[in-house]
């Protein structure tokens, strides 16, 4: 059986019941004329797509052998308002999981569309031979497969709904639950009647408000297993009753969330629940906790084929290991430095993620190709060979979502790397890109708790927080024959190294450098730009290319100290703002201008001073001129000192940087000499 593993935010409440007051009660095929009459709806009147009933139910049954299977049924109806939400709000996906040991089965499925055509209303109805069948994706266990059906004949304003079960073996796997899906929601309910004899974690995300929560007991009648444990024969199967508790969720006028800048995955505050099952409890004695602990998960690991085992040794490792130059220095920080960048530089990754292997190292090695996981274990094998103390180490990517620390989530980690340990220092290494220097990873792995997989049973935390951005802009100019030319100077940090490298390795060169041309204006002209440490990924990335400035003949010159416009952008534009702001790293930048005054001018108007704090000490931005003879120089530091913000911190951090673009948007002002 496969037990999904959840964080533990609050336990189902098995003692308290509360009223179901204001429930509504909508059925499969029950539409009238009256609900074509809206034309908007209270909880977003300019959504494209409304549902207007959203209802998830589980329910259990027995199976052939006396256990408990899941049955759940998803029924929605939907409100199509506007052409733009057909391609996506009209296409039901109902994914399942197929393999030899485990099958996940559709047991029904039914749809209906509803027109109004002169003032009556025409449907049309689906079934389950007008779903089409695919398979999405091999897992490491079977297939992920999916059955698709787009409603024919879609116009606005039109009414779809449809509802489907699925059988799903075993009680381990209760199917999750969002309130807040990418479309507002006027009713939204989730329904669990499940035995007593499992006890499950409920994990509650976007910390959602219900407007009913409700628990209390029942009955049903399945056969098989009493009350005290024992069983009944066959003769006494319709006389059996299985005590039951029924959960009971619902929020009504549930709005869509809407993506903010600086939000790393939605999916992390959408209003929904999930589901772990914690223990089962047989009575009078038996009694087996479900949910694992690190130790035991981590030793799942270890002992798997396709992960720990995967980096046994063999004579295979003996012959890599000789064939990598410096692997075997004296000096652990060479060693592993030189077995890094070995693999980084000569193994391809396929772009495949995932935490599995699904060939042996051995074939990774010998054919130069992989998956990012292969790629990584195969790090981890040689620098084991080459007596390194290292270890992979499984992670949940931006992408994927966040993953907690309490409990036991390793299905919800979707990359693996690589620890190792030289001179006391335990480094974090990624070689599946060519990108990377050593030490560094790629900025969506900085996404919460990461776990070791050795005996240390330890964990770690990649956080924005712990990413600092150093980067730096010089620019000089000086008179020349027809304005001002010279030279900038722009050193990357390695967060932006690592994206421009990256970038490259699919556009060419031409394409970029077009791109930044866009950045100036006239009277600005970039020419003649250059990239140093392209190739050379373990030295700083730096963009050089030359300035030139044509004023004309006015009597006033106003010069932007910061051309590229992008300077002069503050990302916090909104009014309010709903959720964290998820910086993608601290940020320590300079910017040093060397300018002479234009021959025929004299300075009019420069610049002052300015100190800006945010929050003391979250952020800093200075900015500082002088004058000496026809020199000047203009410089201004911007620091963040940390990456994630709450909330309740935006209007703090909007008005910093509305501030500091003001500040960046002053001109220096030269006046003609007459």
């Amino acid at each position: 059986m496969k037990y999904l593993i959840i964080i533990l935010l609050s336990l189902i409440c098995t003692n308290s019941v509360s009223s179901q007051t204001g429930r509504v009660t909508i059925q499969f095929g029950d539409v009238k004329p009256s609900d074509f009459e809206p034309t908007a709806y209270a909880v977003d009147s300019s959504a494209a797509a409304v549902y207007l009933f959203n209802s998830g139910k589980v329910e259990y049954v027995r199976n052939l052998q006396d256990n408990f299977d899941i049955q759940y049924t998803h029924f929605a109806r939907i409100r199509l308002l506007k052409k733009n939400s057909f391609e996506d709000a009209s296409l039901i996906k109902i994914p399942l999981i197929v393999s030899k040991m485990y099958e996940q089965k559709l047991i029904q499925f039914s749809a209906q569309i509803y027109h109004m055509e002169n003032g009556k209303m025409v449907a049309a109805y689906f079934d389950i031979p007008d779903l089409v069948k695919e398979k999405v994706v091999k897992t490491r266990n079977g297939y992920l497969t999916q059955y698709k059906f787009a409603f024919p004949g879609i116009k606005e304003g039109c009414i779809i709904e449809y509802f489907y079960t699925i059988q799903l073996p075993g009680v381990g796997d209760v199917p999750n639950w969002q309130f807040q899906t990418g479309l507002p929601c006027i009713w939204s309910e989730y329904l669990i009647k499940q035995p007593i004899y499992y006890t499950y974690l409920l994990t509650k995300r976007g910390k959602p408000h219900f407007d009913i929560d409700s628990t209390w007991y029942t009955t049903s009648n399945y056969g098989g297993r009493a009350d005290d444990g024992s069983f009944y024969d066959e003769s006494e199967i319709m006389k059996a009753s299985t005590k039951m508790l029924v959960h009971y969720m619902a929020m009504k006028n549930v709005p869509d969330l809407e993506k903010e800048p600086f939000v790393s995955n939605l999916s992390n505050y959408r209003k929904s629940i999930d589901f772990e099952l914690y223990s089962v409890l047989y009575p009078p004695m038996f009694y087996k906790r479900i949910i694992k602990s690190w130790i035991q998960e981590v030793n799942i690991l270890n002992n798997d084929d396709d992960f720990g085992a995967g980096l046994k040794e063999g004579k295979w490792l003996d012959e890599a290991i000789k064939s990598i130059p410096g692997s075997r220095d004296n000096l652990s920080s060479i060693k592993a430095k030189s077995i890094y960048a070995y693999v980084r530089d000569n193994m391809t990754c396929n772009k495949k993620q995932g935490k599995y292997l699904s060939q042996p190292l051995e074939e990774v090695f010998r054919t130069k190709v992989g998956s990012a996981a292969e790629i990584n274990l195969l790090l981890t094998a040689l620098c084991r060979k080459a007596g390194l103390s290292s270890s992979p180490l499984i992670l949940s990517t931006r992408e994927n979502g966040a993953a907690g620390e309490t409990y036991p989530s390793a299905d919800n980690y979707n990359y693996v790397i690589c620890r190792v340990q030289t001179e006391g220092q335990k480094i974090l290494l990624d070689a599946s890109s060519r990108s990377l220097p050593f030490g560094d990873l790629k900025p969506d792995c900085y996404n919460g708790w990461a776990r070791v997989i050795d005996f240390t049973f330890s964990s770690v935390l990649l956080t924005t927080d712990s990413l600092s951005e150093h980067k730096a802009t010089t620019i000089s100019l000086v008179n020349s024959k027809n304005g001002l030319d010279g030279s900038v100077i722009n050193s990357l940090g390695k967060v932006e190294a690592y994206y421009l490298r990256a970038k490259l390795e699919d556009l060419k060169k031409e394409d970029l450098f077009n791109d930044l041309k866009k950045e100036y204006h006239s009277p600005y002209e970039i020419s003649n730009i250059n990239i140093d440490s392209l190739q050379n990924t373990d030295s700083p990335a730096v963009i050089r290319y030359d300035l030139k400035y044509t004023p004309g003949d006015e009597d006033l010159l106003y010069f932007e100290p910061f051309m590229e416009q992008s300077f002069h952008m503050n990302p916090f534009t909104a009014d309010k703002r709903v959720l964290p702001i998820e910086m993608p790293y601290c940020l320590d930048q300079s910017f040093v201008l060397n300018l002479e005054v234009p021959k025929g001018y004299v300075v009019d108007e420069l610049p002052g001073a300015a100190h800006i704090e945010l929050n003391g000490k979250d952020g800093l931005f200075e900015y500082k001129t002088e004058q000496s003879g026809i020199n000047i120089r203009l410089s201004c530091t911007l620091k963040l000192n940390k990456a994630i913000y709450e909330k309740e911190d935006y209007q703090k951090l909007r008005e910093f940087y509305s501030l500091v673009t003001k500040k960046e948007a002053e001109k220096i002002v030269f006046k003609k000499i007459k």
